[in-house]
């Protein structure tokens, strides 16, 4: 009998699990392909990296993936029509795939291990929240200024030496660091 309350900590139990979840992944981005949805959930599925069929989701506008195990973001800039994704607690040391996300207009990467802010950030112009807390970041990137719809912006709990300069920023009015 499966014990739900047994911790996993046999590689291969760890590789089918991986395994299993990914194979979820795709059929709920098959599902909400068919269906048309605007919102793709996959929060809570051990999974490393997005399906490759999510480029194939023309009507998503939402990505929810936290709690995955996500380590990359690569191929989600396959779909950029996206204007929200939110992939807090997952394993990102980095953003690295959200430069062709041209309509996003909130990330969410709370409590990841994101070390740097890349300048693609910049074609992010009509991001409006930027919700990076509990992150390794030391420093904002000059190329922020150019998001220029950016109105909250939090770096709370991050390794900022000294308050960061967010003058650049005129329409923020929720700056939390």
């Amino acid at each position: 009998m499966f014990n739900q309350n047994k911790k996993c900590n046999d590689k291969l139990s760890v590789e089918a699990i991986e395994k299993r979840d990914s194979t979820i992944a795709e059929m709920r981005v098959r599902d909400a392909i068919a269906n048309k949805d605007k919102t793709l959930v996959l929060d809570y599925l051990c999974i490393s990296k997005f399906p490759d069929s999510l480029k194939d989701c023309v009507d998503i506008t939402s990505v929810h993936a936290s709690y995955c195990n996500l380590t990359t973001l690569n191929g989600i800039s396959d779909v950029p029509q996206i204007t929200v994704l939110i992939v807090n607690k997952n394993h990102l040391t980095d953003l690295t795939g959200i430069d062709g996300l041209v309509n996003l207009e909130m990330l969410c990467a709370n409590e990841n291990r994101i070390a740097k802010i890349p300048s693609e950030i910049k074609n992010c112009k009509k991001l409006r929240v930027l919700d990076l807390f509990h992150n390794l970041i030391k420093l904002l990137p000059s190329e922020l200024s150019d998001c220029s719809s950016l109105f909250q912006l939090n770096v709370a709990s991050n390794d900022f030496e000294e308050k960061p300069d967010v003058s650049l920023l005129t329409k923020l009015t929720c700056f939390y660091w």
